[in-house]
């Protein structure tokens, strides 16, 4: 038993079709290539970091490290984030234990308008170089003295050697 029963008819299909069949793919290769630009374009997007995202963080590391700023309870050990100790900001030589200047390419500069008696009290790292660039923000933060926590605002300056 023949399934085709016109052998004419069968042998001009492909013929026929050919046109589409290439048009098809043309159509099918640009928009493949148009889907993969465009999914490079996003995934580079979502890819790339911040501009501000190492300064951020080394900023927070001034408030939130021990080593830094940040209060630390000495009964118990416990440190205090966005809590400023006063007398560790006074202190000139914490700034060398807490920023090592050699291994990044900013230099900061903080004031804290000190609530005891209102004056701003100043310090910045090592690599700071006056009367440059810089790039501003404030925050406020606490500040940890006389056994008391108050309010105070923290300008901070930041300059890209």
């Amino acid at each position: 038993m023949k399934l085709i029963s016109n052998k004419k008819g069968a042998e001009n299909w492909v013929p026929a079709d050919m046109p589409f069949l290439i048009i098809f793919a043309i159509v099918l290769g640009l928009s493949l290539a148009i889907l993969l630009i465009i999914m490079n374009i996003f995934t580079t997007r979502s890819t790339q970091i911040p501009r501000n995202v190492e300064e951020s963080i080394l900023i927070e590391r001034f408030y939130n490290s021990p080593n830094c700023f940040a209060y630390q309870d000495e009964n118990n050990g416990r440190v205090y984030s966005n809590l400023i100790d006063l007398e560790k900001f006074k202190n000139k030589d914490i700034m060398d234990k807490c920023f090592h200047s050699s291994n990044y390419p900013y230099s900061f500069k903080f004031e804290l308008e000190a609530p005891e008696n209102l004056e701003k009290i100043t310090t910045s790292t090592p690599n700071w170089i006056e009367n440059s660039n810089f790039r501003f923000e404030q925050k406020n933060v606490l500040v940890y003295f006389n056994n008391k926590i108050k309010s105070a605002k923290l300008s901070i300056f930041i300059q890209s050697v």
